[in-house]
């Protein structure tokens, strides 16, 4: 169950993360666009 939770913790972790990168570049792709 540990196991279990701590890949679930840590795929969880790796698709924030890759949300923020994304969020992160599109945001600086649309400040880029408006300047």
């Amino acid at each position: 169950l540990f196991s279990d939770l701590r890949t679930l913790a840590g795929t969880a972790l790796m698709h924030l993360l890759a949300v923020l990168f994304m969020v992160q570049l599109l945001f600086i792709v649309g400040v880029g666009g408006v300047q």
